[in-house]
């Protein structure tokens, strides 16, 4: 049936849809910790550093889309966010799954796993719930200089996947008088750094010092 909505009830009911990449240890798992009522799609041991922080989230260990539907299934409507770390280390779940005893994946391969892993994101994408994607970091070189993305096979992936959010941020940590900070990015100052924000109090910000759900959350609603 269609459904006809007003933008002021969208604005009320807002979940946030956000990417977050770095390099290992910059925060990017204990910032998904902060989500409210949270469950944490685990794919690598990123979340072992929750235990040291004393996060309070529940986490599930998920290499399937059959393992991630029953886990929605049974489970779901118990939470109110999702945090998927990482997806990157998914994709290549998929893959060894697809690909199984060959050394060597072949384009049919790629298709199929990227096909899983596109289903999982625009599930999650649509669901009405907060939801934090992390992936790691790579470099690309586009005449000749090297900028930070998404580490996930393909430009046109990445591309997709940043379509589906409504933020993309770079997450990096810096040592401050002998203290370890972390920030995240999400106008950067030049090219070398992909990051996307459709909220205009985020761009203006730039970088958000120790990042948590409510920081982010507030600069969203914020007039």
């Amino acid at each position: 049936m269609v459904k006809i909505v007003n933008t002021k009830d969208l604005a009320k009911n807002y979940k946030v849809k956000m990417v977050v990449y770095g390099a290992p240890g910059t925060g990017k798992t204990l910032l998904g910790s902060t989500f409210p009522n949270a469950l944490i799609f685990e794919t690598e041991n990123g979340v072992s550093t929750l235990i040291d922080s004393g996060a309070d989230v529940d986490v599930v260990k998920v290499k399937s889309i059959d393992e991630i539907k029953e886990v929605i299934a049974k489970y779901g409507s118990k939470y109110d966010s999702f945090v998927f770390d990482s997806v990157t280390e998914l994709l290549k779940n998929f893959m060894r799954s697809v690909v199984g005893e060959r050394k060597q994946p072949s384009m049919r391969d790629w298709g199929v796993g990227l096909s899983d892993l596109d289903s999982v994101l625009r599930t999650f994408r649509d669901a009405k719930k907060h939801v934090l994607f992390i992936f790691g970091e790579t470099e690309v070189s586009h005449e000749n200089i090297l900028k930070k993305r998404l580490n996930i096979s393909g430009s046109k992936t990445d591309n997709t996947v940043c379509g589906y959010v409504d933020i993309v941020g770079y997450m990096r940590k810096e040592m401050v008088e002998d203290t370890e900070k972390f920030y995240l990015d999400v106008a950067s100052k030049d090219e070398s750094v992909y990051t996307k924000s459709r909220f205009k109090k985020l761009r203006e910000t730039r970088t958000i010092e120790n990042p948590a759900f409510d920081k982010v959350y507030n600069l969203i609603k914020a007039k």
